[in-house]
């Protein structure tokens, strides 16, 4: 299988150079799975778009301090081009900023989190419904989380596959060609403890330690890997 991973992390501070980018997480998360299946990389954010996205199998939209709100020519490229994937029911998983560019991209709407919370730590996605591919998929997985703003409704097309207390749309697949995680399946405990002290007076500090805490304890990123390979693989 022929996956394009769109990488919008927009982030060149000495800090971000320090680790893998985040299309290099997601082949970690994933190659070990499946070895035979090749990824290319493009970096969207600087305008590297496919040449032809309809040459690939699925495509992988990474997560992004940008915001899908912001003005920048690429992530209104990025919007087009989900639109031609979802017209050719091409496979394509989301996360973070990719689950919400995907819903916005649909007809859905994003804002900041509930009560401006700011999401940072561990976050469970109770499952409300599995689609034929999640068949052997727990009631709920534990992954990472960082993020500022949320999906507040679901493009018309989409279901509901998942909440939590603080992310009412956690999750959603269209059809059997999108699905969607508001989470990071693809970090690393070191990578986020690492930028629990890059967030120092952004976050108050109560609440960073608290999350490099459950940083440190690890989450189910396999398990939901093995979710992304049912998802590619399962017949459109």
């Amino acid at each position: 299988m022929k996956i394009a991973i769109l990488l919008t992390s927009n982030d060149v501070s000495d800090f971000a150079a320090r680790f893998p980018t985040d299309d290099l997480k997601y082949i970690a998360l994933l190659q070990p799975l499946r070895p035979d299946w090749q990824f290319d990389c493009y970096a969207v954010w600087q305008d590297d778009f496919p040449e032809n996205i309809l040459d690939y199998d699925g495509v992988i939209i990474t997560g992004s301090p940008a915001s899908v709100h912001d003005s920048d020519a690429w992530v209104a490229t990025l919007i087009d081009l989900i639109k031609v994937m979802h017209h050719h029911k091409m496979k394509l998983f989301g996360g973070c900023f990719g689950h919400q560019a995907i819903a916005l991209a649909l007809g859905g709407k994003v804002a900041k989190n509930s009560n401006d919370y700011f999401s940072i730590g561990l976050e469970t996605t109770h499952f409300v419904q599995k689609p034929d591919f999640m068949r052997d998929a727990p009631a709920s997985i534990t992954l990472y989380s960082v993020h500022k703003e949320e999906v507040i409704k679901l493009p018309d097309s989409a279901i509901l596959l998942g909440s939590n207390e603080h992310c009412t749309n956690a999750a959603f697949t269209i059809g059997k060609h999108i699905f969607t995680s508001q989470y990071h399946p693809e970090m690393t405990a070191d990578f986020l403890i690492a930028l629990t002290d890059e967030m120092q007076g952004m976050v108050s500090a109560d609440k960073l330690a608290k999350a490099c805490k459950e940083f440190a304890k690890g989450h189910e990123g396999n398990q939901f890997a093995q979710l992304i390979i049912a998802f590619f693989e399962q017949n459109r």
